[in-house]
C-alpha cells in the first residue's frame, strides 16, 4: 500500500493459504483512518496529513468505522506506543498492521491476522 491523501492505495497484495481472503483488489483506494495500514502509515506522518484526512470526511462503513478525529488521533497516538494498528472487519476477525522494524516507512504488504483453519479431524 502507498498513501495518497488521503487515501491509500493497494499496489500488492500476498494472499496466503488458509481459507480468510482480503476483500481488497490491487490498485483500490480505501480512505486511510478505515484501515489497519492506513493508520500506520497516518500515526508516522505529521499532524498537517492527519488533518488532510479528517478535512476529506470520515464517513461510516460499518459501526466500528472510526468517524471522530479525536478518536482517530487517539488511535494514532496508541499506534505509535504499540506499533500495531488494528480494525475490526465486518466478520469480526481482527486485521492488523505493523510498519516494519528496520524502517522508517510503513509495510506495504498486508494480511489478515487470523490463525488458519483447523484440519478436518
Amino acid at each position: 500500500m502507498v498513501y495518497d491523501t488521503p487515501d491509500v492505495v493497494y499496489i500488492d497484495k500476498v494472499e496466503n493459504e488458509t481459507n480468510v481472503r482480503m476483500a481488497s483488489r490491487v490498485g483500490s483506494r480505501v480512505p486511510a483512518y478505515r484501515t489497519a495500514v492506513g493508520k500506520a502509515i497516518l500515526a508516522w506522518l505529521g499532524e498537517e496529513e492527519v488533518q488532510a484526512v479528517v478535512a476529506a470526511g470520515m464517513p461510516p462503513v460499518t459501526q466500528h468505522t472510526t468517524t471522530d478525529p479525536q478518536r482517530l488521533r487517539a488511535e494514532l497516538d496508541r499506534v505509535r506506543r504499540q506499533a500495531t494498528p488494528s480494525t475490526t472487519a465486518r466478520t469480526s476477525r481482527r486485521r492488523g498492521a505493523s510498519p516494519r522494524p528496520s524502517s522508517t516507512t510503513p509495510t506495504r504488504r498486508s494480511a489478515p491476522s487470523a490463525s488458519p483453519a483447523s484440519p478436518p479431524g
